[in-house]
C-alpha cells in the first residue's frame, strides 16, 4: 500500500484547506452551567471533550438559557476535543403567538431564539448580550410550574438590533405537529405570515425536529410562500452522553464561524443527514511535463472548476486527465487534442490519476507519452499492464472544448449517452451475445460456402459427365459399342499372338549366348594343380564338367524346341488374320452405316468411359454436399434469426430506459427519442474498405428488403435451401469481402430535441438548431446521466447567462451530491452559482502553466475570492461599476 498511499498524501498536502469538505456540527447544546443540565459532576466537561471527538463534532456551539456559557469553559473544552466551540445564547422571547386570536393565547407563550456569536467580531458575545438586556424589557413570567426569563418585545426589532453583530439567528424547534397554544416553542407556525416575513429576512436558518417540517421550505410550496430556507437540526443535549446524535453537516473549507454562518444561509451546504458522495471519483492528479511540469491536483469529490485567463492552463489539466484515463476523443479533433497533448507534456511526459471506482477501490492509472498503455497500481502495491481503458471499470464522461455541441453531428458520441441510459453492462450483454451469434455465422456461412463450392464443382463435373454418356446412349442402344469393344478386343488378341511369336523368335536366337553367360568363370580346369589338398579338391572336378556338359546340351534343346514353336505360331497367325479380316469387313460395314457425330464418339468411346468412370461416385457425393450445405444454411437461418431478437430486445431496453429518463429532462424542455437499427459506423468504414462486400449487401436489401440486414440474409439463405443455383448463393458466395459485414450490425441511434417555440413544431431536432440550442438541448443530458465522473472544457460555451443562472447552475448543485464534476469556465454564473467546492486558479508565463491558487469560494474571505471576482467579473472596480449601474447592491 506504499505507493498508493505516498501518492495521496502528497495529494493532501495541497488539499488541506483548500477544498471543501462535509464537516459535522452540533449548534445547539447546554454546559453544567446550565439549570436545566443533568449531569452536574466534575468530570463533565472531561466528558464532553470525549464525546466531542468520538462523534466526530468539528464544531459544537453551546447556548445556555438566557447567558453565554462562561469562556474559560469553552476554552477547556475546544483545548481537550480539538473542534471550534462557539459561545451562544438561548433567549426566550415572549411573543404572544403573533398574530393568534387573543382570547386564545395565554401570556405564557414564547419560543426559543437561538444566538451564536463571532469569537473575533468587533464586540464580544458578552458585549452584545449585556446590550440586549440594556435595550429590551426583561419579564419573567410563569410556564409550566417555572419561572421563565425572556425579553418583551418584537422579535423584529431583536434581529435588527443583532445585525451589527453578525451573529447567527436560528428560531429553535420548528415542528409541524403539536399545537402552538400547547407548546413553550414554535411548534405550527411555520406557515404563520408574521413568521415566514422573520424567517425571510432575519433569520440565518431554522432548527427543525422532523424532515417533514424542513420539506415546506424547499421553495415549492405555497404554503410557506414557496420559501427556500435551510433547515438544521440539533442535538439540545443537556447531558454529555447526547452531544452529538442529532446533528447537522455543512460544507467548510476552514472551521471557522463566517463559514458555518456563510454555510448555514445556502441550504445546498448544508444537510441533516450523512451527506450523499458520488460512488466513484478522480481523487488527484500528478503531470510531470513540458508545459505543465510538476502539477499535483487534488479534486473534490463533488464539483470543481478550474479558471484562468486563455492559455493558463486548465484546458491543459483537463486534457491530461482524459489522456490517463483513456476517454475517447472524437474523430473530427484527435489531430488537435494529440497536438495539444504533445505540447503539454513532451516526449517523456506522464500523467498519474488516483481515482476511486464504484466498487470502492482505489487505484493509480499512469500514462506516459513514450508507453500509451495503462499502468495501474492497486492498494496491495500490485501493478498490471492494461492496453484497453475498459479494464480499468471507471466509467467516465469527457469531454473537451465545443465537443458537446457535436453530439448533433457524431452519432458515436450519442451512442454513449444512450447506452449510460440504458445501462452500459447490459448494452455490453446484448453487443457480446450479438457479436458471438455474428461471428458464429461468419464461420458457418464460411463453411457453407466452402461445401457449396465443392458441391457446385461436382455438380459441374457431374453434369458435363451426364451430358458425354447421354451423347454415347444411341451406340449403346445399336449395340454398336459392344461391337466395337469387340473389335478392339479381337486386334489386342491378334496383336497380342504375333506379339508372343515375335518374342519366342527373338529369344531362340539368343537362347545358347544368354545360358553361356551365366555360366561364364565355371570351368574344372581351375581346380587342377598341385597342393596338399589337390587329391581332394580333384574329386570336383567330373562334377563341373557335367554342368557344363548338361547346360549346353539343355540350351540346344530349348532352342529347338522354340524354332518348332515359332513354325506352329506362324501356321496360327494365318489362320486367326484370316478370322479377324472376316470379323473386321463386318465391323466396317457397320461402322459405314454411322454418322460423322457417332463415328468420332464411337472412335473416343473408350477414353470417354475411363473419364467417366467415376460419375456413380461423384453423384453420390453431389448429394451429400447438396444436404450438408442445405443443413448449414437451416442454422444460418436460425442465426440470423436469434441475432434479430437480440437487436430487437437491445433496442426495446434503450427505449424502455430513455422513456423513463425523459422525466428527469422534462423541466429542461428536453426530449429524447431512440431510432432504431440505423447503419452504423463501423458498416459505413467497413463499406469504404470492403466495396464489394458492401454492394452485395446492398442488393440484397434491396432484392429482399427488411428492416435488418441480417433478415434481408436470413432471406437469401432460405431461398437457397429451396433453390441451390438461385441468384443469391452466387452474390454471397462468391465474394470473400462480404464475410466483413456477417458480424456487423445495425445501431440504434438518439435523436436530442428540444423545444424552442416553432411554428408547428413542438421538438425541433439539435442538428437542425444553433450552437447555443445544441448546447442548451445535450446539456441536461450529460447533467442526468448518472455513470462516473462528468468532466467538460467550458460547458458554457454558446449557452446564454440566463439559462446558466435559471437551469444549469441549480441542476449543478443538485447533482454534483451523487455525481462528481469538474469543469473549466470563464463565466461567474456558473462558478458562483454551482458553489463549487473547489475552484482552481490556473496562471502561466506563456511557456509554462501552474496552479495559483486553488480554494473554496465560502464567504468574502475565502483566498480564492478575490481571483474569482478578477478572473470572472473583471475585478472589484467592474463589479461595483455594475452595481451601481443596475442601481442594486
Amino acid at each position: 500500500m506504499g505507493k498508493l498511499n505516498d501518492f495521496e498524501k502528497e495529494i493532501q498536502k495541497v488539499a488541506v484547506d483548500s477544498i471543501a469538505s462535509w464537516k459535522k456540527v452540533d449548534l445547539h447544546n447546554h454546559t453544567p452551567q446550565s439549570t436545566c443540565y443533568t449531569y452536574k459532576e466534575t468530570d463533565a466537561h472531561d466528558l464532553i471533550a470525549k464525546q466531542i471527538r468520538e462523534t466526530g463534532l468539528s464544531a459544537v456551539m453551546f447556548t445556555d438559557h438566557s447567558k453565554l456559557p462562561e469562556i474559560s469553559l469553552v476554552d477547556n473544552i475546544a483545548k481537550k476535543s480539538g473542534a471550534l466551540v462557539l459561545r451562544g445564547i438561548e433567549l426566550n422571547i415572549f411573543v404572544d403567538a403573533w398574530n393568534k386570536p387573543e382570547d386564545k393565547v395565554g401570556k405564557e407563550m414564547f419560543f426559543h431564539l437561538i444566538v451564536g456569536f463571532d469569537p473575533k467580531g468587533a464586540q464580544s458575545p458578552e458585549y452584545w448580550v449585556t446590550d440586549l438586556t440594556r435595550n429590551f424589557t426583561m419579564e419573567t413570567r410563569s410556564s409550566g410550574g417555572m419561572e421563565i426569563q425572556g425579553i418583551r418585545g418584537s422579535v423584529e426589532e431583536v434581529c435588527k438590533h443583532l445585525s451589527e453583530a453578525n451573529a447567527i439567528i436560528i428560531p429553535a424547534h420548528l415542528h409541524s405537529t403539536g399545537g402552538a397554544f400547547r407548546s413553550r416553542s414554535i411548534d405550527e407556525i411555520y406557515n404563520d405570515r408574521e413568521f415566514l416575513y422573520l424567517a425571510k429576512n432575519y433569520f440565518t436558518a431554522l432548527e427543525v425536529t422532523s424532515d417533514s417540517t424542513a420539506a415546506f421550505f424547499d421553495g415549492k410550496h405555497s404554503e410557506t410562500d414557496n420559501l427556500i430556507k435551510t433547515c438544521i437540526q440539533s442535538s439540545d443535549s443537556h447531558q454529555p452522553s447526547e452531544l452529538g446524535w442529532r446533528p447537522s453537516y455543512l460544507q467548510l473549507e476552514t472551521v471557522n464561524f463566517g463559514e458555518i454562518r456563510a454555510a448555514l444561509q445556502l441550504p445546498f451546504r448544508t444537510s441533516r443527514t450523512i451527506p450523499q458522495f458520488p460512488n466513484s471519483s478522480v481523487i488527484g492528479m500528478h503531470v510531470k511535463g513540458n508545459f505543465l511540469e510538476d502539477l499535483w491536483m487534488p479534486f473534490s469529490p463533488h464539483a470543481n472548476v478550474a479558471i484562468g485567463v486563455k492559455g493558463s492552463g486548465k484546458t491543459s489539466a483537463l486534457e491530461c486527465l482524459r489522456f490517463a484515463l483513456g476517454t475517447e476523443v472524437p474523430k473530427s479533433r484527435q489531430e488537435s487534442v494529440a497536438n495539444h497533448l504533445s505540447a503539454i507534456l513532451g516526449p517523456a511526459g506522464s500523467v498519474a490519476v488516483l481515482i476511486k471506482r464504484d466498487d470502492g477501490a482505489r487505484l493509480i492509472v499512469e500514462r506516459s507519452t513514450v508507453d500509451k498503455n495503462f499502468r495501474v497500481t492497486f492498494e496491495d502495491d500490485r501493478v498490471e499492464i492494461f492496453k484497453n481503458p475498459a479494464s480499468l471499470h471507471f466509467p467516465i464522461h469527457i469531454l473537451g472544448w465545443h465537443e458537446i455541441e457535436q453530439a448533433a453531428s457524431d452519432d458515436g458520441i450519442r451512442r454513449i449517452y444512450l447506452d449510460t441510459i440504458a445501462g452500459k453492462e447490459k448494452i455490453e450483454a446484448f453487443d457480446k451475445e450479438a457479436k458471438r451469434i455474428g461471428n458464429e455465422i461468419r464461420i458457418k456461412h464460411d463453411i457453407a460456402g466452402s461445401k457449396y463450392n465443392q458441391y457446385r464443382e461436382i455438380y459441374q463435373q457431374v453434369a458435363e459427365m451426364q451430358e458425354l454418356r447421354k451423347g454415347l446412349q444411341e451406340l449403346t442402344d445399336a449395340n454398336l459399342v459392344n461391337l466395337k469393344n469387340q473389335y478392339q478386343a479381337s486386334t489386342n488378341h491378334l496383336q497380342a499372338l504375333q506379339t508372343t511369336r515375335d518374342s519366342i523368335n527373338n529369344a531362340q536366337a539368343d537362347i545358347i549366348s544368354h545360358v553361356a553367360k551365366h555360366i561364364a568363370g565355371i570351368s574344372s580346369s581351375t581346380l587342377s594343380g598341385e597342393s596338399p589338398i589337390a587329391s581332394q579338391v580333384a574329386e570336383a572336378i567330373p562334377l563341373i564338367d557335367t554342368i557344363e556338359s548338361e547346360v549346353k546340351l539343355g540350351a540346344e534343346g530349348i532352342q529347338s524346341h522354340m524354332v518348332k514353336v515359332v513354325g506352329l505360331l506362324d501356321t496360327l497367325i494365318v489362320k486367326v488374320q484370316e478370322k479377324y479380316g472376316e470379323f473386321s469387313a463386318k465391323y466396317s460395314e457397320e461402322v459405314s452405316k454411322l454418322s460423322p457425330e457417332q463415328k468420332r464418339l464411337l472412335e473416343s468411346h473408350r477414353k470417354l468411359m475411363d473419364d467417366t468412370k467415376e460419375l456413380a461416385t461423384l453423384e453420390v457425393r453431389k448429394a451429400e454436399l447438396k444436404s450438408e450445405v442445405e443443413s448449414v444454411l437451416n442454422e444460418l437461418v436460425l442465426l440470423c434469426d436469434r441475432v434479430a431478437k437480440t437487436l430487437d430486445e437491445k433496442s426495446s431496453l434503450r427505449e424502455s430506459r430513455v422513456s423513463k429518463f425523459n422525466a428527469l429532462l422534462s423541466p429542461y424542455d428536453v426530449r429524447l427519442t431512440v431510432i432504431r437499427q440505423r447503419n452504423s459506423s463501423d458498416f459505413e468504414e467497413l463499406s469504404r474498405k470492403y466495396a464489394n462486400g458492401a454492394n452485395i449487401l446492398n442488393e440484397l436489401k434491396s432484392k429482399l428488403p427488411d428492416r435488418l440486414a441480417h433478415l434481408c440474409l436470413k432471406k437469401a439463405y432460405s431461398n437457397m435451401i429451396a433453390d441451390l443455383w438461385s441468384g443469391y448463393s452466387v452474390s454471397v458466395f462468391d465474394y470473400g469481402d462480404f464475410t466483413h459485414f456477417l458480424n456487423v450490425f445495425e445501431e440504434d441511434d438518439l435523436q436530442i430535441e428540444l423545444r424552442v417555440g416553432k411554428a408547428g413544431q413542438e421538438y425541433s431536432p439539435i442538428n437542425e438548431l444553433s450552437a447555443g440550442q445544441r448546447c442548451t438541448g445535450v446539456f441536461p443530458v450529460l447533467l442526468k446521466l448518472s455513470e462516473g465522473p462528468l468532466i467538460i472544457d467550458q460547458p458554457e460555451d454558446n449557452l446564454d447567462n440566463r439559462h446558466i443562472a435559471n437551469v444549469i447552475a441549480q441542476a449543478l448543485i443538485d447533482d454534483k451530491k451523487r455525481r462528481q464534476m469538474v469543469f473549466t469556465s470563464h463565466n461567474a454564473n456558473l462558478v458562483v452559482m454551482s458553489d463549487p467546492e473547489s475552484i482552481v486558479y490556473f496562471d502561466s508565463d506563456g511557456t509554462k502553466g501552474w496552479i495559483e491558487c486553488q480554494g473554496f469560494l465560502a464567504t468574502k474571505d475565502s483566498r480564492i475570492t478575490k481571483h474569482v471576482l478578477d478572473i470572472l467579473d473583471g475585478g472589484e472596480n467592474a463589479l461595483k461599476l455594475r452595481i451601481q449601474k443596475y442601481g442594486r447592491a
